[in-house]
């Protein structure tokens, strides 16, 4: 996700708006839309398996396993993202007055792929 001169700002207003009727998934960072791409048959087994080992990992632990389909927020820098897989210990904290994300993930899993993996390794983990 690189800085593009023609993007046009959209506030986090709109951002959450544009969420909040579209069919699918997108992040935001910036004042910019990122929308997210469908994954691949393996990538979808990656998510899965490891979704499965945590959730078996952490039974009987305060822990529950999240997938794409919960929005994170980082307050600090800006960043609202729906990672692969997610862990939270503990009650969730919600993001901004919002029932459809959260703010307090103990663990955040991303499956690589060749499309994202230099964004994944380098901005996204930065935030």
């Amino acid at each position: 996700m690189s800085a593009n001169p023609t993007r046009q700002f959209v506030s986090v207003e709109e951002y959450l708006e544009h969420e909040a009727h579209s069919e699918t998934r997108s992040e935001y960072f910036d004042g910019e839309i990122f929308p997210m791409q469908s994954g691949t048959p393996q990538h979808a087994t990656i998510v899965n398996n490891v979704g499965g080992e945590l959730r078996h990992r952490l039974k009987n632990k305060p822990c529950r396993v999240y997938s794409s389909s919960l929005m994170m927020q980082v307050p600090e820098t800006g960043l609202y993202t729906c990672p692969d897989v997610a862990v939270i210990c503990g009650e969730p904290r919600l993001a901004e007055s919002r029932n459809d994300g959260v703010t307090t993930p103990n663990l955040i899993v991303e499956v690589l792929s060749t499309s994202t993996s230099d964004y994944d390794r380098g901005e996204k983990f930065e935030n």
